[in-house]
């Protein structure tokens, strides 16, 4: 078999046949411009990288946004090492990226991936961050709206100081702001109270945050609060939303890592390092330092918050730390990732050992069948439920019985989940299951394994966590394969 990929040109024909001439068929005529590649020999990432070629020689091609050209940065930080990466690939890829709006394409370039598989990487890429680009909005008008916003406060922090006395601030007003020396004599003129402190308020706000009118000073600390605050949460949902995936990932492997030794004669292991590193982070809000707000200050002893001066309370305003200095240290655990475990928990989607404790006991004198009056064991004894129902109530795909709830939810494309609800949080009874009929079927398996009066949260507890094994097990067809296993 024969791929014919036609140039732009003759010398762009003939360099492709300089470069690989070992890979050329026998009736490849070198005195036209498309050149013919011997499929048997010639390698895919070698064939993707010619048509990328030949598109560039082209032009930009009519079906697509054609290729844009790297900068020194984009470069360092692309693996050329990986099997389809290359320089026409990457910038192929970019325009892409450019056309749906992302701006930080080289996180989501992936050189195992063809052209094409890159256009839906960039879509979920760009709805999920929502940036996409309004086809109407050039690049150059979103740089001169951000510098003009950027400007604008730099104009209000100066004004603020000139009217302080300070002369570089008022110097700054005239040249850069546009201000006349009339009105920057006005601010060195008027008569100041509170010690030379400025009267005038100047309003922020009233987009991205509720307005108010402040000192021009104040005013700056909490723009530059906000935008804290805006980057560190967008930086936690980014990375809550990695560990999630990670967490599925190495249950995945894990699965398949006892199931080949299962079916090779040996005992399963413990992923000890994994709930190690779970019950980190689920210890995480109790060991995050806490922050004191302005009302923390004024509620000190000796403070009121009515005698702050507003030139305090800006300087009080959060830091972030440089993100290389963090460090992720809360999230360290030992390597006993090999250590042959005596208890196999077999229900491996439980999110963590540690989490919130729920306990129903029943004594071996009670009728099964009936009501019992449980107890949750929380952060007061006193916590009880009424009579616990002995069986489930099914709406839909949730099922029901007292405090407790069972039910389905889709986590991510392909991946649905079967949760446990209950008074002290939510344990996860299986996930990764490929679609809603197959978690159907194991919800459906767990209600009947295991009655409300059993239920437990403690990680003592094994009745659930087997009940959660047998129900996969149940509902589950295993047809062998290495495929069935991740």
């Amino acid at each position: 078999m024969t791929t014919r990929i036609e140039y732009g040109s003759k010398d762009a024909a003939d360099a492709a046949r300089d470069r690989h001439e070992e890979y050329l068929c026998t009736d490849d005529d070198r005195r036209l411009k498309t050149v013919a590649y011997s499929d048997a020999d010639t390698p895919d990432h070698v064939l993707d990288a010619e048509r990328l070629e030949a598109e560039d020689s082209r032009g930009e091609g009519s079906d697509g946004p054609g290729q844009v050209p790297l900068s020194d940065g984009e470069r360092d930080r692309i693996d050329f090492g990986k099997a389809r990466a290359s320089v026409p690939h990457a910038k192929a890829v970019k325009g892409i990226a450019r056309s749906e709006g992302v701006e930080d394409w080289v996180s989501y370039y992936d050189g195992t991936l063809t052209v094409d598989e890159h256009r839906e990487v960039m879509a979920d890429a760009s709805r999920e961050s929502g940036k996409r680009t309004d086809e109407q909005e050039s690049a150059d008008e979103k740089a001169a709206d951000a510098a003009q916003t950027a400007k604008g406060e730099r104009c209000d922090h100066a004004r603020g100081h000139c009217e302080a006395g300070d002369p570089e601030a008022c110097e700054f007003l005239t040249e850069t702001c546009g201000y006349d020396e009339e009105e920057v004599q006005q601010f060195l003129d008027e008569d100041h109270a509170d010690d030379g402190e400025q009267t005038e308020l100047v309003t922020v706000g009233g987009d991205e945050y509720p307005e108010m009118e402040l000192r021009p000073e104040v005013a700056g600390a909490l723009r530059r609060s906000w935008g804290g605050y805006k980057n560190a949460v967008g930086d936690l949902e980014t990375a809550i939303a990695d560990a999630r995936q990670a967490v599925i990932d190495a249950r995945q492997s894990w699965r398949a890592i006892n199931r080949i030794r299962e079916a090779n004669g040996q005992p399963e292991l413990h992923p000890n390092r994994l709930h190690t590193l779970l019950d980190s982070l689920d210890s995480m809000p109790g060991s995050v330092p806490i922050v004191k707000t302005l009302d923390h200050f004024a509620q000190e002893p000796g403070g009121d918050r009515d005698e702050l001066a507003d030139s305090e309370l800006a300087e009080r305003e959060p830091t972030r730390p440089d993100p290389a200095d963090r460090r992720p240290d809360d999230l360290r655990g030992d390597d006993r990732d090999d250590e042959p475990a005596e208890v196999i928990e077999t229900a491996d989607t439980f999110a963590s050992e540690g989490q919130a404790q729920l306990s129903a006991g029943v004594s071996p004198e009670e009728t099964p069948g009936e009501d019992r009056q449980v107890t949750l064991t929380g952060e007061n004894e006193d916590d009880a439920v009424g009579p616990l129902p002995s069986a489930w109530t099914r709406e839909g795909t949730t099922w029901t019985a007292g405090p407790y709830k069972v039910a389905i939810d889709r986590a991510a494309r392909n991946d649905w989940v079967v949760r446990l609800h209950g008074p002290p949080g939510t344990i996860d009874v299986a996930s990764g299951l490929p679609d809603a009929p197959e978690a159907e079927a194991v919800a459906m398996e767990y209600v009947d394994l295991i009655d409300p009066d059993e239920i437990g949260f403690k990680s003592t507890n094994e009745t659930v966590q087997v009940a959660a094994a047998e129900a996969k097990k149940a509902a589950l067809d295993d047809e062998g394969g290495i495929l069935n296993y991740t």
